[in-house]
């Protein structure tokens, strides 16, 4: 498809050429067909069309600002007023398409394409249906926004536009679509049991209605409607325009009225290493880094645009002092709000993060655990036991990493210095290769085993001495064997796990001084009395998250390791060994550039403080486990 921009009579134009083939042609006159005969706001203009012998050519409404997938490139993700602007004219629009008795199925990011004025207009009925007695059942759209009756062969209909719509929604506030992985199947697989996490830093109302409209039963969606109506649109904000540097910026609203500010800095860059590069957060945010569901509201507002502004709202130009009472205190509540939101993000991931790491593979998480979960959003040390629960119990309940990280940065001060390391040599990810494009992510501990977790949710893993091999499969049954009495099925795999193996041996060097600890427990004699930590079961790659900024690993055994990509150190949270506490105790490695490591324990850093960089590490960590925690569906 090539689009060419013309101007007749001062009236922007596009041309749609449609090459014409012998099993297209049917498609391009049904599109036509449906097409031409809508004429709404929110709806791309049908003006004409005419055909070669090769091709159709098809004359459209020109959408300069292109579409909300070209917004979406620049901006990452979008503030609630602006998702409520965008969405209201997509259920307008959608509410004039059903209307023609027409489902477009197709709808995404990519077609609601905007005006010069930010109008949004659905376009590209290429795949639309006209609906009378009989639903369809053709598979058919884009993978990431596929209704599961859709994919299920159900039969479906208008249902199946208000799916998208939630697909849509979420994408704005979180920067990707709910379902999105590296593979269509996992894609699917994830549509058909509706498996998707909302970051805990969108709004209530916000995460209510995505849960509506992606519920996977298609009668319990709400209408269009009902959708209007809903607290998102009735309780928020929705500005009655927005400007467009919105395409590249997010908008400054003004605290007085709905006028928006464009010509101002409407947050402030953040440029941590430890922040991606794309995320724009407000400078009042020192550790973390995550945008906020609104924009900030500036006190001073009775500039003389803001006072145009106010006279081009018809509905305001004669408010009643019961109006405006109601007013200043909606605008207090959402100042509120937003404060409380960003006192809950300050321990949160970005959303893009967030959302790369609920897409790993978690073959072990149920998705009702994560889609009716509420996030505590609690700052500040783990609460104190309830009266109803004695301090015994509470006592015998063993701490999680995520509980003792909390509560150790909670207690620890940034000192000059780290603490006394302690004589050890924890287990860690030495090397690691990402060959998930097509078998999947393999790895060597410092102890020399090697291990694979394959695109498939198995795992396999053999000894450090090649003479032990593991394989798990995507249940978690496990079974051990020796190489001499491996059976027929896992040879294939065993073939693969070797090519890892010789391709990490040969061609990557060592991610810390892992050879110490051989040396260490070749020489240990006394496994009870020696501080290394020796493992005795093999321990596979529970999941893994690629970032722009570093990659994340945990496996099964506890452990958790962040390697920064920047400047080449790495994080190992794993549990203390050596402890003859009743209460698991846990060790904090830290590898620098140098590969050189120090182990410190939780408690000693927790009690004497220690420097910011490695302080800086371990709240991002924090924000990591929160996120496996709520993955898991485990209490925090």
């Amino acid at each position: 498809m090539e689009i060419q921009e013309k101007n007749r009579r001062h009236s922007a134009v596009a041309w749609e050429i449609l090459l014409m083939g012998f099993h297209e042609s049917e498609e391009i006159a049904r599109e036509i067909e449906l097409h031409r005969n809508l004429v709404h706001l929110n709806v791309v203009r049908f003006y004409h069309c005419f055909e070669d012998s090769e091709n159709v050519y098809i004359i459209l409404e020109n959408c300069s600002k292109k579409s909300l997938v070209h917004v979406m490139k620049h901006r990452k993700t979008l503030t609630e007023p602006e998702v409520r602007f965008y969405l209201r004219q997509l259920a307008d629009g959608l509410r004039y398409v059903h209307g023609a008795r027409i489902v477009h199925r197709d709808l995404k990011l990519g077609n609601m394409f905007l005006s010069e004025n930010m109008t949004v207009k659905i376009g590209d009925f290429g795949l639309a249906a006209r609906l009378h007695a009989e639903t369809k059942v053709t598979i058919c759209g884009t993978p990431n926004y596929i209704a599961p009756e859709v994919l299920s062969r159900q039969g479906h209909g208008y249902e199946a536009d208000l799916w998208a719509m939630g697909c849509i929604m979420y994408a704005m506030l979180v920067g990707q679509p709910p379902f999105e992985t590296s593979t269509l199947a996992e894609t699917y697989s994830r549509i058909a049991h509706n498996m998707y996490v909302i970051p805990q830093w969108v709004s209530r109302p916000a995460r209510s209605l995505i849960r509506q409209l992606l519920a996977p039963d298609p009668a319990h969606r709400p209408t269009l409607d009902q959708v209007l109506k809903h607290d998102f649109f009735t309780s928020g904000f929705m500005p009655v325009s927005l400007p467009p540097s919105c395409c590249s910026k997010a908008p400054t609203f003004a605290s007085n009225d709905s006028g928006i500010k464009s010509d101002g800095d409407s947050t402030n860059e953040n440029t941590s290493p430890l922040a991606p590069h794309h995320l724009r957060v407000p400078s009042s945010f020192q550790g973390n880094r995550s945008r906020p569901e609104s924009v900030k509201v500036p006190s001073n507002g009775n500039n003389q645009s803001q006072k145009d502004q106010r006279v081009a709202r018809s509905h305001s130009l004669k408010e009643t002092p019961a109006c405006r009472k109601e007013k200043k205190e909606a605008q207090q509540q959402q100042q509120q709000q937003t404060q409380q939101q960003q006192q809950q993000q300050h321990r949160g991931l970005p959303g893009s993060l967030k959302q790369k790491i609920t897409n790993v593979l978690c073959p072990d998480r149920t998705a009702d655990d994560h889609n009716n979960k509420e996030p505590s959003g609690r700052v500040g040390p783990p609460p104190p036991p309830t009266s109803a629960a004695p301090a015994v119990q509470q006592q015998q309940q063993q701490p999680s990493l995520y509980t003792a990280l909390d509560s150790c940065l909670y207690h620890a001060a940034q000192v000059p210095s780290n603490p006394c390391p302690v004589p050890c040599n924890p287990l860690f990810i030495s090397k690691w290769i990402d060959y998930s494009n097509k078998y999947g992510f393999g790895f060597q501990l410092s102890d020399r085993a090697v291990g694979v977790l394959f695109n498939d949710s198995t795992r396999i893993s053999y000894s450090g001495d090649r003479n032990r091999l593991d394989f798990q499969d995507a249940t978690g049954k496990t079974s051990s064997y020796s190489l001499n009495a491996l059976p027929s099925y896992l040879m294939e795999r065993l073939t693969l796990l070797r090519y890892f193996a010789q391709y990490m041996d040969e061609n990557l060097t060592e991610g810390g001084d892992s050879q110490q600890q051989q040396q260490q427990e070749q020489a240990s004699t006394t496994p009870s009395t020696s501080p290394v930590h020796r493992r005795r079961s093999f321990v596979h790659m529970k999941r893994w998250v690629r970032t722009p900024k570093a990659i994340i690993m945990q496996l099964d055994n506890n452990t958790l390791q962040i390697n920064f990509f920047k400047d080449h150190t790495k994080i190992v949270l794993s549990a203390d060994t050596t402890s003859t506490s009743a209460v698991t105790q846990y060790w904090v490695t830290y590898i620098n550039s140098d590969r050189l490591s120090a182990t410190y324990r939780l408690v000693d850093i927790s009690q004497l403080g220690c420097e910011s960089t490695l302080r800086e590490r371990l709240v991002f960590a924090l924000t990591v486990l929160r996120e496996f925690a709520e993955l898991d569906g485990d209490k925090i």
